[in-house]
């Protein structure tokens, strides 16, 4: 169609629309109302609910200083700040790719494996290493035999379909959040939403992506992805500390979850993922994790028994993951081949430009012509959260079949519990003892440097490694002193060792009665709360101080408390045993500030309130 419009016409027409929007915007609340007159009752009164409790949140945000933007504005690099975009961008690439090719040691891309699975898993070979047919070429270490042993499928899989059908697309669509940001050619989950609601365009959009999952092929448009620049924690400007969240085309990062998806399904079914791991498992949380970590503590002191606890960290995690290892693992559960093939071609092709608060860069990073391939699955990616539980499954059995673990029969259910570790994604904490009773302390602390050297080279097998800087670890021994039981005082020469990449590091010893946080909670193998109440008042004094001197009406107020603090009080609550004066003493400083607020008076008797 031809313009009608002259060039100062159009300049014209421009200038009133915005004057009208202009216009328009000064009554926008009332705008809005007679726009939602046009829906039925029910989704009129949805949207208004929503918008409500947007708007009374956005508030509480406010009030709680919790609108300061995570965007990277600057970062320091080698005592020196960088703060153009091109000075940003210069600094941040190379670190960008080195997560990407962190995993260059990993077993899986050395020549002789390369040769024997590929880049991506030559299929015949997979076939092989899940039936248990394969036969490892020399040079082959320990740790990748384990792993390829525990990858060996044991139990019969239910069919699946190797397509995705319309109505599973227009589903998962309708369950997609339309705020979530996506890839950099525009297309946004708004439009992908919007499709789902129409039978003919959600077809259309179900046979690109089915062609895909069913094919193993890459669209080129998939090919690219946006690294978003966050700061991990607030004024913490470290170019080497940042948070960098990967942006997938939407439709690509939609097809990622399909096979994540198949995998979690069946193995929750069949009982095939360990239930070490909690993370990325349904009805299971966080804070169950310290609960069970705080109770085996807890017998473990009650049975005058010995233990090793050695916590520790995997670097990066998602970013150093081997495609060949994630390919087993979610294939040992039953993924689809061909959803898998695409994701990780699709991976190992992409190229990623960087955002900061400035806007994306012109340039982008991936591999290159002579180099391995990229690796790892990536934050950001809807399969990973399936991905390195499946991993890990293969690493927790891999531990218990050498007998690394706790084992302990439980008195009430008369059931034998056996622990390798307790873990949530990457945070993970082992345990160890001895099945012997009579084993000695030394014993003891031999197997526990083997446990840790094991579990060091089952990650590095999947091309990860543990950041000796935050493992650490403990021992669990009572001892009779002056007729009272307490822990064993810690030697010198007691040291657990961490290999690190041939660079071998001692790691730090704690002992029984210092807090350690772990997934947000104060956790202390003796038992004792202390910490744990003091780091909640703590973080009630900072809240109260902060609302005290805000404007709230009394919704506002009611719901800051309810959605902020309580939350915060409520989730460690499981894995603790404060006292009834342990609580009020947290609360205290919470009802001085909020009640006023509330129009209550703040002297009221506590018997009263709850």
């Amino acid at each position: 169609m031809s313009n009608t419009l002259s060039l100062t016409d159009t300049k014209a027409e421009l200038t009133k629309a915005r004057k009208d929007y202009h216009a328009a915007k000064k009554d926008h609340k009332g705008n809005r109302l007679k726009f939602m007159e046009n829906f039925k009752e029910k989704d009129r009164k949805q949207l208004q609910a929503a918008e409500a409790a947007r708007a009374k949140a956005r508030i509480v945000k406010i009030a709680l200083n919790k609108l300061e933007s995570t965007s990277v504005t600057k970062i320091l690099v080698d005592d020196q700040w960088k703060d153009t975009q091109t000075d940003i961008e210069e600094a941040l690439f190379p670190i960008n790719k080195g997560k990407i090719n962190a995993s260059q040691h990993a077993p899986f891309l050395q020549p002789h494996l390369r040769r024997a699975l590929g880049d991506q898993g030559y299929e015949a070979a997979v076939d092989e290493i899940l039936e248990g047919s394969f036969a490892l070429p020399g040079g082959t270490d320990k740790y990748t035999r384990m792993l390829l042993r525990q990858a060996r499928q044991t139990h019969a899989l239910p069919p699946k379909q190797s397509y995705i059908t319309t109505e599973e697309n227009t589903q998962a669509w309708k369950k997609a959040k339309e705020r979530t940001s996506a890839g950099i050619s525009g297309l946004h989950f708004g439009m992908f939403k919007a499709q789902a609601t129409r039978k003919h365009l959600s077809a259309l959009d179900t046979s690109i992506q089915s062609l895909a999952h069913s094919t193993g092929f890459t669209y080129r448009r998939w090919q690219f992805g946006i690294d978003v620049q966050l700061l991990k924690c607030s004024q913490d400007y470290r170019a080497n500390k940042l948070c960098t969240v990967l942006l997938l085309e939407a439709d690509f990062n939609m097809n990622n979850k399909k096979p994540g998806k198949e995998a979690m399904e069946i193995g929750e079914r069949l009982h095939l993922l360990t239930r070490d791991n909690y993370g990325g498992r349904k009805k299971l949380r966080a804070a169950e994790i310290s609960m069970n970590q705080q109770l085996t503590y807890d017998s473990i002191r009650g049975r005058r028994g010995k233990a090793v606890i050695i916590s520790n960290d995997a670097k990066g995690c998602y970013d150093r993951i081997a495609h060949i290892v994630a390919k087993l693992a979610l294939r040992k559960l039953g993924a689809s081949r061909t959803g898998l093939h695409s994701m990780i071609n699709t991976i190992q092709r992409l190229r990623h430009y960087i955002r900061t608060a400035f806007g994306n860069s012109e340039q982008t990073y991936g591999q290159e012509a002579h180099e391995l391939p990229s690796q790892g699955i990536l934050q950001g990616n809807g399969a990973g959260p399936a991905t390195w539980s499946a991993i890990c499954t293969l690493i927790v059995n891999a531990m218990k079949e050498e007998g690394f673990g706790y084992q302990q029969w439980t008195l009430i259910s008369k059931r034998a519990v056996t622990l390798t570790c307790f873990a949530f994604v990457d945070d993970t904490d082992l345990i160890h003892a001895e099945t012997a009773h009579d084993a000695s302390t030394e014993d003891l602390l031999i197997s526990a440097q083997d446990t840790l050297t094991t579990w060091e080279g089952l990650i590095t097998s999947t091309g990860g490694a543990l950041a000796p800087k935050k493992s650490y670890w403990c021992l669990l021994d009572m001892v009779r002193r002056n007729g009272r039981w307490g822990y064993r005082h810690s030697k010198q020469d007691e040291d657990l060792v961490l290999s690190n990449n041939g660079n071998p590091q001692i790691i730090t010893r704690h002992r029984a009665n210092v807090a350690n946080e772990a997934l947000g909670i104060q956790t202390r193998p003796d038992g004792k709360m202390q910490d744990e109440r003091d780091y909640l008042l703590q973080k009630a004094s900072q809240w109260a101080e902060t609302v005290r001197s805000k404007q709230l009406s009394r919704s506002e107020a009611w719901y800051c408390v309810q959605s902020t603090i309580m939350k915060t009080l409520e989730y460690p609550l499981v894995a603790t045993s404060l006292s009834r004066s342990d609580v009020d003493t947290i609360m205290t400083p919470i009802l001085k500030a909020i009640l006023p607020k509330l129009g209550i008076q703040k002297k009221i008797p506590h018997s009263l309130l709850y």
